[in-house]
């Protein structure tokens, strides 16, 4: 299987507006029962805004995978996020889908400490069409296979690019894009965007204001 390269995540914005907008149309959706989100970042805010509609049986899906894989390879189902929380794990991997957090060195980094998420398994493509530069930088041979991956010819082990970490039980955390993540610099102070968001979100509601998601961008 040759596949495309994918595009960078971005959060959810189009699903926070139609909260926003058709939140009393949402409520009457008695028989929604799955909020299945993959491939975008999932804010703890828009976990919150889905629980409040108050539908019962409603289960919220937080599915993680490159497309260089598959569209998910790991799943977690959040009960509703704490008031602080600014980060939700992306859950533990699915069957024949193997995840290595590693260092610079491709060497497994102990649990919570973050890393670089790679994956193997059978559902990691052969690389980028026309791409082969790009290819033998992301798809390397798996060290970490097992006899049984062996005998199946499951050797490739996909580097996604993605930061993360192990968490308590096995769960997963995702943590940006190596290549940049949410903190800036501002006149010296180093300040993460994602924190001052979830700041304004608070505020914005004990204001009593119906604001779903809050995005901050530093200005050029």
């Amino acid at each position: 299987m040759l596949i495309a390269k994918r595009n960078v995540r971005k959060e959810p914005q189009s699903l926070a507006k139609f909260m926003r907008e058709g939140r009393d149309d949402l409520k009457q959706c008695s028989t929604y029962r799955d909020a299945i989100f993959a491939g975008e970042f999932l804010p703890p805010r828009v976990v919150r805004a889905i629980y409040d509609l108050g539908i019962q049986g409603l289960i919220v899906s937080n599915q993680w995978g490159p497309s260089e894989v598959t569209v998910q390879t790991s799943c977690h189902n959040p009960a509703y996020p704490a008031e602080d929380a600014t980060n939700l794990p992306i859950g533990r991997g699915l069957a024949n889908c193997s995840h290595y957090i590693v260092d610079a060195l491709l060497q497994p980094v102990p649990a919570g400490v973050i890393g670089e998420i790679c994956q193997g398994g059978p559902q990691v493509s052969r690389g980028y069409m026309g791409r082969p530069a790009e290819t033998a930088r992301g798809f390397v041979q798996d060290v970490f296979a097992g006899p049984e991956y062996i005998a199946q010819g499951w050797t490739t082990m996909y580097r996604t690019g993605d930061r993360g970490r192990f968490l308590r039980h096995g769960q997963m955390e995702c943590h940006g894009r190596i290549a940049g993540d949410t903190q800036v610099k501002l006149r010296g102070f180093r300040m993460d965007l994602a924190e001052v968001e979830n700041e304004f979100y608070a505020a914005a509601k004990r204001l009593g204001s119906s604001v779903v998601d809050v995005v901050v961008v530093p200005a050029p």
